[in-house]
């Protein structure tokens, strides 16, 4: 009975794992690389996430990285990768007024506020690209699900690369990555391996 309890826990934790990290689609552009997520959480397990996927949530501290955000997933350049919706970024409210990147430990100098944001209602501390509003920001509660985007370079899961011809429309030979998270498997092997001694 022992044995069928480790492997039924093994596996629910393993299944666990992969629903909370989820998969993501990796574009590298311009000397940045961007993970986007295909399923929506909260701003601090979105954090969670990226951290796991070896990335950190995205941070736009420059008008140089703010504009290759715009150029992938609003003008669609570059790439097929495509943002779900509205997503997370890293920036959040620390005191009343005073923004700062989670991911950098650095106040926002860099600011893309939509008009009339942040509208100082309390509760809403963090930060997400409106997607219909060409990724200008807005805030919202840190417990609302969205989607999220990642930066750096992943270290989970297995990119399938495939570089686009140059000669492709709107490409210009970047190379795109779409990540299918392998976590799951490798937690389970690792989990395996150790019933195998177990035994």
């Amino acid at each position: 009975m022992k044995k069928i309890t480790f492997f039924f826990r093994a596996f629910v934790t393993c299944w666990l794992v992969h629903a909370t990290i989820g998969q993501f689609q990796t574009v590298t552009y311009g000397g940045h690389t961007f993970s986007v997520s295909d399923n929506q959480l909260p701003w601090a397990e979105a954090v969670n996430a990226c951290n796991a996927n070896g990335q950190s949530l995205a941070s736009v501290e420059d008008m140089e990285k703010d504009d290759i955000l715009v150029q992938l997933f609003v003008e669609k350049l570059h790439t097929n990768v495509t943002m779900k919706g509205n997503s997370w970024i890293s920036a959040n409210e620390v005191s009343e007024g005073v923004w700062h990147w989670a991911s950098l430990n650095k106040p926002t100098y860099y600011t893309r506020w939509f008009v009339g944001q942040p509208d100082d209602i309390e509760n809403l501390n963090c930060v997400y690209m409106a997607l219909n509003s060409l990724l200008y920001w807005r805030d919202a509660n840190c417990s609302a699900s969205m989607y999220f985007v990642c930066e750096g370079q992943p270290t989970t899961g297995s990119p399938v690369s495939s570089s686009l011809p140059s000669s492709t429309p709107g490409t210009s030979g970047a190379e795109i990555h779409v990540l299918e998270t392998t976590l799951f498997l490798s937690i389970f092997m690792i989990i395996i391996n150790s019933i195998h001694t177990y035994l």
